[in-house]
């Protein structure tokens, strides 16, 4: 999502915060370096990754995802 690479993907769960649970169909695709990283990452500065992508784009980009994973489905392409 933020990177555009498509080696080593990491799902990361779009959450509000780390009390909330977790929702398989929400989730986006992003390196190592975004998800898990300490300079700039969902997990590593979250405040900083949440200010330039925010949980709203973030829900989008996942709902957009998730519809295409299941018209794939329906379509037997999966």
């Amino acid at each position: 999502m933020v990177c555009n690479t498509r080696a080593g993907i990491q799902l990361h769960h779009v959450k509000e915060s780390s009390s909330d649970n977790r929702n398989d169909n929400e989730v986006i695709p992003l390196c190592y370096n975004h998800h898990l990283g300490n300079d700039f990452s969902a997990h590593g500065t979250p405040r900083a990754f949440r200010m330039e992508y925010p949980i709203e784009n973030q829900l989008e980009y996942a709902s957009r995802l998730y519809s295409s994973y299941e018209r794939r489905l329906k379509n037997g392409t999966e």
